[in-house]
């Protein structure tokens, strides 16, 4: 099966990373076939179509899911039509009901292309092909996707897409505690998804602030324990956690550097670092390094850990030893004076 991904359009190598993350953790056999901005095109091996609901479901940034049709090189709507009338078989339709749906990536096809006139002119052509078939806008057997970006047409049949209103009931200002300068649940959720933890894995934060990550690992199946310096927070962490009945398995007050824990099969966390946090006069490499030489303890071997630390900070000096091997950096911007870099580590 090849299916397509689109892609939030709000980080340039996140939500990929995120979705091939999501792909390790399910073991979802794969193959990357072409990438487009905000789309992925992958052939899926030897898995049915509920995989895409799978994978959708527990993402943060990855929008939607599809069986794909085919995708072609276009400059205009004949171009378009052209590929729907000659480059793909409709016959599946025959006595079902589909209903178009085009989305223009970012400024691609500006003053050529409206979404509305792509939607009836392709659903037209459809018709033409299959007379079988019957639009229904309402509630279709089908969704014909066509997606526009770089010069491509995407097409396809969508099958998953993600709910984005969950995060907006979840932000830190509707939790029963609210602490200042948290990550949203968004962004907690992308890093839990980074460090591939799997349903009924083992999950670490030991800098969990007031529980942001541990919300999102318990709402993916995941056993969660963590742990914060400050009592205070560890109070809203177990406020918060219960709030949103996550079924946590431990959250202790303790150092980072001087860990409590056994093993965990995933760790992902966001160590203290901008305007408004504290390191108790400790520098912040060495809070981190410290951090990671516990982790290594901690963690099993060939699973990940993930953090983040500002921009001033090189990446491989936070490394305490070659026990870890850094497989992806993303900077991401804060705020004018502080830039994020999500390291993403795999203990050897």
């Amino acid at each position: 099966m090849k299916a397509y991904f689109l892609l939030s359009g709000e980080h340039r190598s996140l939500p990929r990373a995120e979705l091939y993350a999501i792909m390790e953790a399910e073991k979802v056999l794969h193959k990357q076939v072409k990438s487009y901005d905000q789309v992925e095109i992958v052939s899926i091996i030897n898995q049915e179509e509920k995989v895409l609901e799978k994978i959708v479901s527990r993402a943060s940034m990855v929008r939607e899911a599809g069986v794909l049709l085919g995708f072609t090189f276009a400059e205009n709507l004949e171009d378009i039509l052209d590929y729907v009338r000659n480059g793909l078989s409709w016959d599946f339709l025959s006595g079902r009901t589909f209903a178009v749906r085009a989305k223009r990536i970012k400024e691609y096809f500006a003053g050529k292309l409206r979404s509305f006139i792509v939607e009836r002119a392709v659903g037209a052509e459809i018709l033409k092909q299959n007379p079988n078939a019957k639009v229904d806008l309402e509630k279709p057997n089908y969704i014909v996707r066509v997606i526009l970006t770089e010069n491509i047409a995407v097409i396809g049949l969508k099958v998953a897409e993600l709910d984005t209103t969950q995060f907006i009931k979840r932000r830190p200002r509707l939790r029963p505690f609210f602490h200042p300068g948290v990550l949203s649940p968004k962004l907690s959720r992308l890093f839990v998804n980074l460090s591939r933890p799997r349903r009924g894995d083992l999950f670490l934060d030991p800098f969990c602030g007031v529980g942001g990550f541990a919300i999102e690992a318990c709402l993916l199946g995941l056993r969660c324990i963590c742990s914060e310096l400050r009592w205070d927070l560890i109070k809203g962490a177990k406020i918060n956690l219960n709030h949103y009945g996550s079924p946590y398995e431990g959250v202790v007050q303790a150092d980072a550097t001087k860990m409590p824990w056994i093993r965990a099969d995933a760790i992902a966390t966001d160590p203290p670092y901008g305007r408004s946090t504290t390191t108790l006069g400790r520098s912040v490499r060495d809070v981190v390094r410290g951090f990671l030489e516990e982790a290594y303890n901690v963690l099993k071997k060939n699973r990940y850990v993930v953090y983040a630390i500002p921009h001033t900070l090189d990446p491989y000096e936070t490394l305490p030893h070659s026990g870890f091997k850094i497989v992806e950096i993303h900077p991401m911007r804060v705020h004018k004076s502080l830039t994020r870099i999500i390291v993403v580590a795999l203990r050897r």
